[in-house]
């Protein structure tokens, strides 16, 4: 029976993966009830979340799973980020289920401001005031929203993340600031229980995406796994089909913080690469959640047809937009911010043309980011970036990243 293994398990757990599957902020309840319950349950003295091997990650599973094995120090405890086990849950109550632990990973999700019409009207204003470019307005917003509740987000004053990812301080070192004296000041986030050693053992992360690919000899797009991890990022199949700029694509991953780059030279199993900035979480929980930024375009393509709804929006949420701005915003851009909001928030000025012309500039908010394959580098050839897509547009399980590997 399942509560004689727990109380008599084998020697060795096994190789066990979790997977938290897509599905937006119902994805990440149901993700943080699962490892609460691992959390609880243990065996051989630890708890099995401890003895998770690995945990894959798809769209809001990873609103969950990536803070969690990230959480750095000084950051929400584990119990706090799960939320409190409670054994007689007879005496749960509504009342009760309202209230969360401060540093639980439910605050970011139950804002008011976290629901589609008004995530685009934060997508909007970030666009127009800061000029964050529109295929970085979702990961952007996931940043400020998500990540930066736990201190994974150290975004330049325009928002752009600055931050890496690796494993420990010893992989950090040897993947990144050795070869690259010049990142040496940046941040990279490490896993929980390397930066603290007071936290349970975390699992190999899998945060799943996908990229845009066409199908040979054909115009039909397809969609290939990417997978990103704390050593390294990329497509690790060789699936048919071409890039935006027609070459093939997978055959392995280069070391994460260098995704998003463009091959200069290549000798032997290294790389030299020209890359505006690194690869961040930000990055990488935005492109696996995607599937809203498809929501925020479908949407300023509806306000562009009808910029009045927009503005009564904005008017009748004026007072919850502004807490955003002055609890989100970097503080120089705020008083531009809260101008914008009133210009655009008002009837009369509507016909005159301003919500149109920056909702023009945002009918393609889709992800993209540059990428060269492994299995044909073509090193110094300039190339186009390509579409990225939510993980949970191709699998949203998380199963299968689990099965592509062997053990």
């Amino acid at each position: 029976s399942v509560g004689h293994f727990c109380a008599a398990p084998p020697a060795s757990p096994g190789n066990v993966g979790v997977s938290l599957s897509g599905g937006g902020s119902r994805a990440l309840t149901a993700g943080m009830g699962q490892l609460r319950a691992l959390k609880k349950l243990t065996a051989n003295g630890r708890s099995l979340l401890a003895q998770t091997k690995a945990l894959s990650t798809v769209s809001g599973g990873a609103w969950l799973g990536v803070p969690f094995v990230y959480l750095p120090p000084g950051s929400p405890s584990d119990d706090a980020y799960l939320g409190p086990w409670i054994d007689d849950q007879s005496v749960l109550t509504p009342a009760m289920l309202e209230h969360l632990p401060a540093g639980n990973a439910g605050v970011p999700i139950s804002s008011p401001l976290f629901s589609p019409r008004l995530l685009a009207v934060q997508a909007l204003l970030l666009h127009a005031v800061l000029q964050v470019p529109p295929d970085m307005l979702w990961q952007t917003i996931v940043g400020l929203n998500i990540l930066a509740s736990y201190g994974l987000y150290a975004p330049t004053a325009r928002l752009t993340p600055t931050d890496t990812l690796s494993f420990n301080t010893e992989t950090a070192a040897s993947q990144v600031t050795n070869p690259n004296p010049a990142l040496a000041g940046e941040p990279i986030e490490i896993y929980a229980d390397a930066g603290d050693s007071r936290r349970e053992h975390r699992p190999f992360l899998i945060c799943n995406s996908a990229m845009f690919l066409t199908a040979p000899g054909s115009t039909s797009q397809l969609l290939a796994p990417v997978q990103s991890t704390p050593f390294i990022t990329g497509v690790f199949g060789t699936p048919a089909g071409e890039d935006a700029n027609g070459r093939r694509i997978g055959g392995g991953g280069i070391d994460s913080f260098g995704f998003n780059s463009a091959c200069a030279s290549v000798s032997g199993a290294s790389a030299t690469v020209a890359q505006a900035r690194q690869w961040s979480l930000t990055d990488a929980v935005g492109t696996s959640s995607a599937f809203f930024a498809e929501v925020l375009q479908n949407l300023f393509h509806r306000w562009r047809q009808d910029p009045a709804d927009l503005a009564a929006l904005m008017a009748r949420e004026a007072d919850t937009i502004l807490h955003w701005i002055k609890t989100k915003l970097p503080i120089e851009a705020r008083g531009a911010a809260i101008d914008r909001l009133r210009l655009d928030a008002h009837p009369s000025l509507v016909q005159g043309g301003l919500l149109r012309s920056v909702l023009s500039d945002l009918q393609d908010v889709i992800p993209r980011y540059q990428y060269w394959s492994v299995r044909d580098p073509q090193p110094g050839t300039p190339s186009l970036p390509d579409r990225f897509a939510d993980g949970g547009s191709l699998e949203n399980t998380g199963v299968a990243a689990l099965l592509a590997y062997s053990d």
